[in-house]
């Protein structure tokens, strides 16, 4: 490869490395929320204090798997900061095609909330897939380039 592929490949590589790291922020954001007791009422009709009141250990449990979610979703934040700062920036190929992975992941987050009630959130988790699977397709070409 010829140093200016290089600098284009290292350029989309700190931009996917940015758009993980956004994961790792929501995930960080997800983990320590509380439970959002306005969607749950909407949701359910039933007010989230006394369905904890009347439920504690289910109550107990969703929330225990909505902290799991934020850990899971930082951690392939953190693969993805990872693949794009070792693998993209060093030019090994493979890396592109793992770094699919991200907008993978930010359509399913996408797919979950079209799926309920959050068409807001799933837009914005679509949009984001969007200008990351183009940021990868885009770096993956440059990158070939010479």
């Amino acid at each position: 490869m010829n140093p200016s592929t290089d600098r284009a490949g290292n350029r989309f590589a700190v931009l996917v490395a940015g758009i993980a790291t956004l994961m790792v922020l929501a995930g960080i954001y997800i983990l320590f929320q509380p439970v959002d007791s306005g969607d749950f009422e909407s949701t359910t009709g039933v007010s989230w204090e006394g369905f904890a009141a009347d439920n504690r250990d289910v109550a107990d449990y969703l929330e225990r798997e909505a902290r799991l979610l934020g850990v899971a979703f930082a951690a392939l934040g953190a693969v993805g900061v990872a693949v794009a700062l070792g693998l993209l920036r060093k030019g090994v190929p493979q890396g592109w095609a793992i770094a699919w992975y991200i907008p993978a992941v930010l359509a399913g987050a996408a797919i979950v909330f079209f799926a309920g009630d959050g068409a807001a959130l799933g837009s914005f988790y679509a949009v984001v897939a969007v200008i990351a699977g183009g940021v990868i397709w885009v770096g993956h070409r440059r990158s070939r380039r010479g």
